[in-house]
């Protein structure tokens, strides 16, 4: 079984939708183990050794599990697949979590920096 290209249909509602795509491409088409910070980062590479029923369930599986912790911004509303003979070619439709907010107002990024300013070497 080989994975084919993912196919990305974006609902209505999307303002980050470019830097958002090409995060959810990188995350759903790069096997785990294949990010250096996070080991557990992407889609799992066992499943190229599985039948491709049991294999399209756990792409599944790990397109929900990826996108819900890397990606909280979006939703994965369906997951459907053109299969070809021994291929899997993943068609993930995504929509912004109306449920996700993240206010740069809150964060300390900007003490840290001013803190880090007054080290600077000479």
């Amino acid at each position: 079984m080989q994975l084919g290209s993912v196919t990305f249909v974006l609902g209505d509602g999307l303002s980050e939708s470019d830097r958002l795509i090409q995060m959810a491409h990188t995350l759903l088409s790069s096997f785990s183990g294949s990010f250096v910070c996070h080991r557990d980062m992407g889609i799992n590479p066992d499943i190229i050794d599985c039948p491709l029923p049991l294999a399209t369930t756990k792409y599944v599986a790990d397109v929900y599990d990826n996108i819900e912790r890397f990606i909280p911004q979006l939703t994965v509303d369906n997951i459907e697949f053109d299969s070809g003979e021994e291929v899997l070619f993943p068609v993930v439709y995504l929509s912004i979590n109306g449920e996700y907010k993240y206010d740069m107002s809150d964060s300390d990024i900007e003490e840290e920096v001013g803190e880090e300013d007054e080290y600077e070497r000479d």
